[in-house]
């Protein structure tokens, strides 16, 4: 996207194509982590997004796309108590997946009740996770960076879609946001 160069949006859907022949729904590791599916999903957006103005986002490989965006959300929606009961940031993650399919794949069926869960899941364990002081249940700075890249994706695109992030996920970014710059030299980063 930033030099222009097709080659870029060729190699993006070469792989895309590639991934999703060798990784059918279900049938192959790469289906055996919820957090995964939803990073994998939203690089994969990302890539998309970058070229949809070439040839090669054709009407086949969109709705290959769209296809695996309800694969991705059948699989979370159904699992995403497992990541619940972890206590950590796999449960944020998949539910901003969950979030992001139900936006940008208003057409699916379910994404009526994928956005509503996913509201849930996020208010709860936005509350859950980060601590009044702004500090992360999992006491890693890393993990709170992971968290925080959660949160701030499930607001913007909210924000995007004209629905607004549930406030206890806005106030729990606020909080975590001002925590981290805390730990930031303000010199170096």
């Amino acid at each position: 996207a930033y030099d222009g160069d097709a080659l870029w949006a060729q190699a993006f859907w070469q792989l895309f194509d590639a991934w999703a022949e060798q990784n059918p729904p279900q049938r192959s590791i790469a289906w055996a982590c919820g957090q995964e599916i939803a990073f994998r999903l939203m690089a994969l957006l990302f890539g998309a997004s970058a070229t949809l103005e070439t040839p090669l986002a054709t009407p086949q490989r969109l709705h290959a796309l769209t296809r695996l965006a309800w694969q991705s959300g059948r699989h979370i929606h159904v699992n995403i108590n497992q990541a619940r009961m972890q206590g950590n940031n796999h449960a944020l993650s998949e539910a901003a997946a969950l979030w992001t399919i139900a936006l940008l794949f208003g057409e699916l069926r379910e994404a009526p009740a994928w956005r509503e869960q996913a509201r849930a899941v996020l208010a709860e364990e936005a509350q859950r996770q980060v601590y009044a002081d702004g500090s992360y249940v999992q006491h890693s700075l890393n993990y709170h960076r992971v968290m925080i890249d959660d949160l701030l994706w499930v607001c913007r695109l909210g924000e995007l879609n004209h629905q607004p992030a549930p406030e206890p996920v806005t106030e729990a970014l606020k909080r975590a946001a001002a925590w981290l710059l805390e730990m930031v030299d303000p010199v170096t980063g």
